[in-house]
């Protein structure tokens, strides 16, 4: 949630700043050292002792087998702290290349949840002699966690059509609550207002005027559930048919693992250049930050800005459009902060000619024929009903180079109403009720929409909404 934090703790003991670590939120653990290591605790204050005595944050810790480790409560702002160790945790299996747990799908990390007492947790055997010392971050260069935070986003992917000029101004000039459920798969915010919207429902993706035909979600995109905003952050569903109007620039991403229930937002509009400039000057900071602990001295070093006063040229949620061509539709391309671009066909509603055309395009993107520079770029593609959506690194490449090839390929594909398209055919048992699904509906309700007329999903609820088969 907080990759600063992280890599600044993993830094300290002697890590690649992307090592495994341990995310720790609001409160902390005990832990036992059967063997001697190398810590470091970073992020949201915290309550810090070893064997009863207070020790420092942000600081390289030597711990001695049979020493105890207690990290306590949160003391300040901010919610999540981070407890790197040397060499990581190897005996935890890696899942898709990483050992993120993600507790919602049980999967990932150790056993797929969150550590329990009594756990185990392998450290590596020996400690190189050149990490002695205590080098320890200033305070004054360490990022701060306020109360009210000030956030920068850019418009889209769904923004002008879909929102009125006054939903929008009140999106970005008015102080939004961080309401209680604010966890790694949402952090709903309390608007002073409903919006107004600019179309009187989804059309054929729902009743609703937040309702769209479903597409992919990119990261840190504002959600709207109804008229109800959440964020979505690193947890967070990869698609679905709710309407995303703004979108947190990466740079930013590490102040929502910090935010909390209780506290105040306010979004600030920037451009796709003051999203790479503000990018760059965090991986500036933490390379500062790494010679700083190599060679002992912080001198020169520039702490975390905080706050930023964007360029004004913030542009508008779709940054190109391509006129459909006899059987070749229209296509709009949208922005999702500074790594994310969906590509939309069609004119909001399902088509399966569309469908077919986002697997062709999907697999000209990740076939072995993709150009090198779109490989060593291109991060992850959801491919959902009339839209795909494309993960980049938006550091390497230009979103213009990218947009400019994606309508090359639209040339390339041409007209596919005749396409045959591989299908597979799944038959699966149906079930009305189970454990699973109840918690899932539960989940669903706190976290997503807590009020619709199918919720809470019963029995009963179904056999109203199933048309009435008789048989003779």
């Amino acid at each position: 949630m907080d990759p600063v934090a992280l890599s600044i703790a993993n830094m300290l003991v002697g890590n690649e700043k992307g090592k495994e670590g341990l995310e720790i939120t609001l409160s902390g653990p005990e832990w036992r050292f059967l063997g001697p290591a190398i810590v470091a605790l970073t992020g949201a204050p915290m309550d810090f002792t070893l064997d009863g005595s207070a020790i420092p944050m942000w600081t390289r810790k030597h711990i001695k087998a049979g020493q105890k480790l207690k990290i306590g409560k949160t003391t300040g702002g901010g919610c999540r702290s981070y407890l790197a160790v040397y060499g990581g945790f190897p005996k935890v299996a890696d899942y898709f290349g990483s050992k993120s747990t993600s507790p919602l799908v049980a999967i990932g990390g150790y056993q797929g949840r969150a550590l329990a007492p009594g756990d185990l947790l392998a450290m590596v055997d020996e400690i190189p002699k050149n990490l002695g010392g205590h080098p320890s971050v200033p305070e004054h260069l360490r990022p701060q966690y306020p109360t009210s935070w000030e956030i920068m986003a850019m418009p889209g992917p769904h923004q002008e059509g879909f929102l009125t000029e006054e939903d929008v101004d009140m999106i970005y000039s008015s102080e939004l609550k961080v309401s209680h459920n604010a966890s790694r798969s949402g952090i709903r915010l309390v608007p002073p207002r409903a919006p107004q919207w600019s179309r009187k429902d989804g059309g054929e993706g729902g009743s609703h005027p937040s309702n769209l035909v479903e597409y992919g979600y990119p990261l840190g995109t504002l959600n709207w559930t109804g008229d109800d905003p959440c964020i979505f952050p690193i947890d967070c569903p990869n698609f679905g048919g709710f309407l995303s109007s703004t979108t947190v620039i990466r740079a930013d991403w590490w102040k929502l693992g910090q935010i909390k229930a209780g506290n105040t937002m306010q979004y600030k509009r920037v451009s796709l250049e003051d999203a790479l400039n503000l990018r760059k000057k965090v991986e500036e900071y933490l390379v500062a930050i790494q010679k700083a602990i190599e060679s002992g001295s912080f001198e020169g070093v520039q702490a975390l800005e905080t706050t930023y006063s964007p360029s004004g040229d913030y542009g508008k949620a779709v940054v190109a459009e391509r006129p459909a061509r006899g059987n070749e539709p229209q296509v709009r391309y949208r922005q999702g902060g500074d790594d994310h671009l969906l590509v939309e066909y069609g004119n909001e509603q399902f088509d399966l000619n569309h469908r077919c055309r986002v697997t062709a395009l999907e697999k000209v993107l990740r076939g072995p024929d993709a150009p090198a520079w779109l490989k060593e770029t291109l991060t992850n593609t959801v491919g959902c009903c009339t839209s795909l959506l494309l993960f980049y690194d938006g550091a390497k490449l230009d979103r213009e180079r990218l947009v400019k090839y994606l309508q090359s390929l639209e040339d390339q594909l041409g007209d596919l109403s005749k396409i045959k398209v591989p299908c597979r055919r799944f038959r699966l048992p149906l079930s009305f009720e189970s454990k699973e699904q109840t918690e899932a509906t539960q989940r669903y309700m706190e976290t997503q929409r807590p009020h619709a007329p199918y919720l809470p999903i019963t029995s009963n609820s179904r056999r109203r909404t199933t048309p009435s088969r008789r048989t003779s």
